[in-house]
């Protein structure tokens, strides 16, 4: 859920700052930036919820297991498209957790 609503208003966040750029007025530039600046300040509550939800379950936060690269193969067969996962690492080094979970999320 947190995906799906993080994805969600940063979509709001971009389209506002390139009304942003694009407006005919004054009033409507004050509206974007107004708008992006709530859907910035919505995304790091959200994120902070999703700390305090993390830690309430008696484990310390970030300990929790977060999905990566080598999930990503379970996750697409859950969805029952059928497709074929193919991994390359380069020069055999495995990709930070932080870019293997943007993976997972991605896929």
């Amino acid at each position: 859920m947190h995906d799906v609503v993080s994805h969600r208003v940063s979509l709001i966040a971009v389209q506002a700052g390139a009304l942003r750029v694009t407006a005919p007025n004054a009033a409507t530039v004050q509206t974007a930036r107004t708008i992006r600046t709530l859907s910035v300040q919505t995304l790091d509550e959200l994120r902070d919820m999703v700390g305090v939800l993390r830690s309430s379950d008696g484990q310390a936060p970030g300990l929790t297991p977060q999905p990566g690269i080598d999930d990503v193969e379970a996750r697409i067969a859950a969805s029952g498209i059928e497709t074929k996962v193919t991994v390359h690492y380069h020069n055999s080094i495995k990709p930070s957790a932080a870019v293997q979970r943007t993976i997972y999320r991605t896929v």
